[in-house]
């Protein structure tokens, strides 16, 4: 990456297409933080969409810094610190999907509103409690899997919350018109079928948070079983529960695939592969505790429910 002289120079070489693209991500922004968009594009000749981006460039990079979860906010904060040839493109990707970082270059105007705005405190606040809203959002999508838009909003909430989750743009799921469907979901007949079921298990705000977190399978009798069985026989620290965590256990259950013999055989991979056991009794019975520590967790299939409270 290289530094220009300011955002202007960033732009000015742009097509007129494109930066009528940026300025619709900007008045996007200004819906959800219900600032004033004066301005008709279609009807501005292309120095004056360039004036206007640059007029409008502290607006435009405090929403999108504000509207960022925590994880890319921190990661923005380092990249701040650094030498802007250290860095790369693809580092800057959050900014550049919002036309503030284009042709591998920043303005140098543009880095230093960046370091002014990730070092306030109040920016701090609002992206930690952007990413409680986007884990809730995440979590309603695990539990389920599809729901029809008015629900979605509702468990969200409210309107507002709804609208920073429709700008964040998740990879897990996608909205449309009338749906929010989970992107590992893709035959038409089950989505339909999901959605028409209005039989959902309720959570609780905490629950759907730590389903998007990832963290939900801690509060599980059969996950405490389960680090019970391997603290017993393994000399676990902290970065060895994550790491179980990521590779074995959230895969397998957050998955949330209904094809079981697939999932028990990448299970069954997995374990050979990152443990070794010499007594194959310990390995069945660690892989038989987690398939238990599955049948109490949130199945979309089931609406919410678990395979345990169903077999009741």
């Amino acid at each position: 990456m290289k530094l220009e002289v300011s955002y202007y120079e960033i732009i000015k070489n742009l097509k007129k297409e494109m930066l009528i693209t940026i300025i619709n991500k900007f008045h996007a922004f200004c819906e959800v933080f219900n600032y004033p968009m004066a301005v008709e594009v279609n009807k501005l000749k292309k120095e004056d969409i360039i004036n206007y981006l640059v007029d409008k460039q502290k607006v435009y990079l405090k929403f999108i810094i504000e509207s960022l979860d925590y994880k890319t906010f921190k990661t923005l904060k380092k990249l701040s610190k650094k030498k802007i040839n250290n860095t790369t493109s693809n580092d800057w990707n959050v900014l550049s999907t919002y036309g503030l970082v284009t042709n591998e270059s920043i303005g140098k105007d543009t880095f230093i509103l960046l370091k002014k705005y990730v070092s306030q405190k109040s920016a701090v606040k609002r992206v930690k409690e952007n990413s409680k809203i986007y884990a809730i959002a995440e979590g309603i999508i695990v539990a389920y899997g599809v729901l029809p838009l008015d629900d979605f909003k509702k468990l969200l909430g409210n309107e507002e919350n709804y609208k920073l989750v429709w700008l964040h743009a998740s990879l897990n799921y996608e909205i449309n018109e009338d749906k929010v469907i989970s992107k590992k979901l893709s035959n038409k007949r089950k989505i339909n079928k999901y959605c028409r079921d209005k039989n959902l298990k309720e959570f609780g705000v905490t629950d759907f948070r730590r389903l998007g977190e990832e963290t939900y399978h801690h509060y599980n009798r059969q996950y405490k079983k389960l680090m019970h069985e391997i603290k017993s026989n393994y000399i676990f620290r902290k970065h060895d529960i994550m790491f179980l965590d990521s590779v074995v256990i959230i895969p397998y259950l957050y998955n949330n695939s209904s094809d079981e013999k697939e999932a028990a055989e990448a299970l069954d991979a997995t374990i050979e592969k990152y443990f070794e056991i010499s007594r194959i009794n310990l390995k069945n019975d660690i892989i038989t505790k987690i398939k238990e520590l599955k049948k109490s967790f949130p199945m979309w299939e089931l609406r919410g429910y678990t395979i345990s409270e169903v077999e009741k």
